[in-house]
């Protein structure tokens, strides 16, 4: 989700097209039988880290939020709610 929040500015929740990787792990697929993970698992982790790296480095987001419009932001919706 992270690089799809840096490479589309966008958080997308349902993630249908990573439901092949993320049942398997969620299944157990890459853990040994003592709980520890297998080589394969480290291995795919260190694919998405390497993404991620690069989706970080080439975003067009700033590199800090503006507080101050979070804040508004975040009074405003406080607002509407108190108002309804």
């Amino acid at each position: 989700m992270a690089i799809d929040i840096f490479e589309k500015e966008e958080i997308i929740t349902y993630r249908e097209d990573d439901l092949d990787i993320l049942i398997p792990i969620r299944n157990g697929k890459y853990m040994n039988d003592d709980g520890t993970y297998q080589a394969e698992f480290f291995e795919l982790l260190s694919e998405y880290e390497k993404r991620f790296e690069y989706a970080v480095e080439n975003s067009s987001l700033p590199a800090r939020p503006n507080f101050r419009q979070v804040e508004e932001f975040v009074m405003s919706v406080n607002e509407r709610v108190v108002r309804q």
